[in-house]
C-alpha cells in the first residue's frame, strides 16, 4: 500500500513489504485553500488491460498535479486512488477510453478537500508503480499493477494508517431546543450516490429531504442533529457513532429506492431484525450494507454491542412502535407501498440502545414518487407530517417503556 504525495516524482511500489511512502507536496494546494479545486478530464483518461488480464495501467488526466495516495482493498480486490483538491464534477466514467475490460468504477467525495476513485478489479492485481507527471497543459496520474495471487494480494492490501475514514468530518451540530435528541441519516453521499434514475440520485434527494426533516422537528421542539450535511460520504457505523456521540435518543435513516417495474411505489418503513421479514427486505439490506465496500473500504465489523437480552428486546419494540406511527402520519400526504412494515439486518439500525428506523421515501424508478422527492412543496409537507408522528410516538413511548420493564 502507498500513501503517495507527489509533484511528479516516480513512486515505485513494493507490495511484498506493504511500505508506506510518504513525500512532501511542494507548492501543491493544500485542501481547505482558497485556490479553486483541480478538475479531472474522463475523455483524456484511460483504462489498459494486458494479455489475459495479467496487468492493468491506470491513466488519469487532471488540470493541475494535486496530492494524491493510492493503495488496494481486498474482499473484493479494488484499487484505491484519493486525490487532495480534486473536483470530480464533469467526470463521466463511461468517457474513459478502455482497452480491454469493464471493471466498474466510481469516483466522488469523502470528506473535506478529498476524494476517491475505486476501481473494482477483476483478479488480483499488484501495485508495481504510481506516478504523478506534469504534461505541460496539466498533469497525468500513472499507476501500474500487475496480477499477482490471493495470499500476496491480501498481504499487501489495506489502506495506510490514519486514512479516511477515520476522522475528517467535523462533529455533528446538534440544533433546536427540548429534551429529546433526533439524529437525521440522509443515506449514501459522495463516492456513493445510492439509486440513480433519469438524472435523479438519491444521495441528494435524501440531503435535500433532510434539511426539511430538520426545520419541521425544531419547529416541533425537537433537538436535531444530521450524519451528513454535506456531499460527503460517511461509513455505516460512523452514522451510528456519530449519532450517539451527539445523544441522540432516536435515527431515522433517509433513503429512496429503485425497481425494474416502474408501477411499484411507495414509502417503507424497516426496523431491525437478524433476519429479513421477506426475501426483498432481506435484499434490501444486503444492498445497503454494501455501501462501504463500495466507497472504498476495508471489510469490517458491524457495530455491535452485547447487552441484556433484554434492553435488545425494548429497543426493538419500541423501534417497531415508532415505525407504525410514522407510516401512519404519512398516509395522509405521501404514497405507501402495499406492505410499508418491513425489518432486515441493516446496519445502520444496529444501535442496541437507540430506536431506529429507516425510511425508504419512495421510489425514484417511479415518475410520481420521483417528481414528489424532486418537489421542494412535498418534502416540507411530508416533513411536517413525520414530525407530528414522532411527537405522536412520544407520547406513548414512556408508557410502553415501563411497561416492558414490569
Amino acid at each position: 500500500m502507498t500513501n503517495g504525495f507527489s509533484t511528479g516524482s516516480r513512486r515505485v511500489i513494493r507490495p511484498i513489504l506493504a511500505t508506506i511512502v510518504l513525500a512532501t507536496a511542494l507548492l501543491l494546494p493544500v485542501p481547505g485553500q482558497s485556490e479553486p479545486p483541480a478538475q479531472a478530464d474522463a475523455s483524456a483518461s484511460s483504462l489498459r488491460e494486458g494479455w489475459f488480464g495479467r496487468s492493468l495501467d491506470v491513466e488519469i488526466a487532471l488540470d493541475r498535479p494535486v496530492p494524491f495516495r493510492v493503495f488496494t482493498l481486498d474482499a473484493p480486490p479494488r484499487l484505491v486512488l484519493d486525490f487532495a483538491g480534486l473536483d470530480w464534477a464533469g467526470f463521466d466514467a463511461r468517457d474513459i477510453r478502455r482497452d480491454g475490460g469493464e471493471a466498474p468504477l466510481r469516483v466522488g467525495r469523502i470528506g473535506p478537500g478529498w476524494s476517491r476513485l475505486v476501481l473494482d478489479l477483476a483478479s488480483p492485481q499488484a501495485l508495481a508503480t504510481a506516478e504523478m507527471r506534469p504534461d505541460g497543459s496539466g498533469a497525468r496520474l500513472f499507476v501500474s499493477l500487475h496480477q499477482t495471487d490471493a495470499a500476496e494480494f491480501a498481504a499487501a492490501s489495506g489502506a495506510p494508517p490514519g486514512v479516511w475514514p477515520s476522522g475528517g468530518l467535523p462533529p455533528p451540530r446538534v440544533q433546536g431546543t427540548g429534551d429529546v435528541v433526533v439524529a437525521i441519516d440522509p443515506g449514501h453521499g459522495g463516492i456513493d450516490p445510492g439509486a440513480v434514475r433519469d438524472g435523479a440520485e438519491e444521495k441528494s434527494l435524501v440531503l435535500a429531504f433532510g434539511f426539511a426533516l430538520r426545520a419541521a422537528l425544531i419547529d416541533r421542539g425537537f433537538q436535531v442533529l444530521m450524519t451528513r450535511e454535506d456531499d460527503d460520504f460517511v461509513p455505516l457505523a460512523d452514522r451510528v457513532v456519530r449519532a450517539r456521540q451527539a445523544g441522540a435518543d432516536v435515527f431515522l435513516s433517509l433513503h429512496a429506492n429503485v425497481e425494474s417495474t416502474p408501477t411499484v411505489a411507495g414509502a417503507i418503513a424497516f426496523t431491525r431484525a437478524d433476519r429479513g421479514s421477506s426475501p426483498r427486505a432481506a435484499a434490501r439490506a444486503r444492498a445497503e450494507n454494501a455501501a462501504d465496500s463500495l466507497a472504498g473500504l476495508a471489510p469490517g465489523d458491524p457495530v455491535s454491542e452485547v447487552l441484556a437480552g433484554l434492553a435488545r428486546v425494548e429497543t426493538d419494540a419500541r423501534a417497531g412502535v415508532l415505525a407504525d406511527t410514522l407510516v401512519s402520519a404519512l398516509r395522509p400526504v405521501s404514497t405507501i407501498w402495499t406492505e410499508p412494515r418491513q425489518a432486515a439486518n441493516f446496519e445502520v439500525l444496529t444501535a442496541p440502545d437507540m430506536p431506529s428506523v429507516l425510511l425508504e421515501l419512495g421510489f425514484l424508478s417511479n415518475p410520481d414518487d420521483r417528481a414528489a422527492l424532486q418537489s421542494p412543496e412535498w418534502r416540507a409537507t411530508t416533513a411536517r407530517a413525520l414530525a407530528d408522528g414522532l411527537a405522536e410516538w412520544l407520547v406513548h413511548d414512556h408508557e410502553l417503556t415501563e411497561g416492558l420493564r414490569r
